[in-house]
């Protein structure tokens, strides 16, 4: 445990110096606080409002586009990018244990997604009262921020096993990325069909990912949020166990390889 996190400490030093994850991390932030801005200016008359959603509910809205794509990227940056360039045989060479890694790593990306939602959520808080006269909700966005941060993790243990496929950074992202917009296209329009036919396609669909990133914040009526909590919490073991047992399995390339 120790060596875990002594590696957590020295992968967040290494990670928090790179120029490519601080723009990535900025542009992530951009998006949740365009929308807030957006919603304030909407909420002075300027631009035609498209409902009445408080800023709580705009910050969990925004999170839940971009959080499974920050987790792809971050698992990335965090792991395979390290596959790839020999920087995870050198740690192993160097006396450390594959389980201290992994588990190094993954500790950093999910904490890295944890602040990452903290601070939108302070965002939607000031916006909110400073701008929101009844201060609406917060109980159902707070949550919803949280359930974000949890399918989160759900594509940060996707990408972490998709790391070990081909120890590629590019690989990771760009599959990662494409199971995300195949999922938000292809499910609905299979969903839809499914109900003009009376076809079971929806109660499918509610057990894949796409499905419990819309059922941990209470957007699928097919099962309760309450339900995907130790749904979400059995996927995301499951594919941490996945990625662990194919980090100790695989040959570990070096940098020239």
């Amino acid at each position: 445990m120790q060596s875990a996190l002594r590696l957590a400490r020295w992968e967040w030093f290494r990670l928090h110096h790179r120029i490519p994850f601080l723009v990535l991390a900025g542009l992530a932030f951009v998006i949740p606080l365009l929308s807030l801005v957006v919603r304030a200016v909407q909420q002075t008359g300027w631009l035609p409002t498209l409902g009445d959603s408080g800023y709580f509910e705009v910050a969990a809205g925004s999170l839940a586009i971009v959080s499974p794509i920050l987790a792809i990227v971050l698992s990335s940056f965090t792991h395979a990018n390290d596959l790839q360039n020999g920087a995870c045989r050198t740690l192993t060479a160097r006396g450390a244990s594959r389980e201290a890694v992994i588990a190094a790593k993954s500790l950093v990306a999910a904490a890295l997604l944890l602040g990452f939602h903290l601070i939108v959520l302070v965002a939607a808080f000031l916006f909110a009262s400073a701008l929101d006269p009844h201060f609406s909700g917060w109980q159902a966005g707070t949550g919803s921020v949280f359930a974000s941060w949890m399918v989160s993790l759900l594509y940060l243990g996707l990408g972490i096993a998709l790391s070990q496929w081909q120890q590629s950074g590019s690989f990771t992202v760009g599959v990662g990325i494409s199971i995300i917009f195949v999922e938000a296209i292809f499910y609905p329009v299979a969903n839809g069909l499914g109900s003009l036919q009376n076809w079971p396609v929806a109660e499918v669909t509610a057990w894949t990912l796409w499905g419990i990133s819309r059922g941990l914040p209470g957007d699928n009526g097919i099962l309760s949020a309450a339900w995907y909590i130790p749904i979400s919490i059995g996927y995301i073991a499951g594919l941490a166990v996945l990625g662990a047992a194919a980090f100790r399995k695989f040959d570990l390339r070096a940098g020239s390889d």
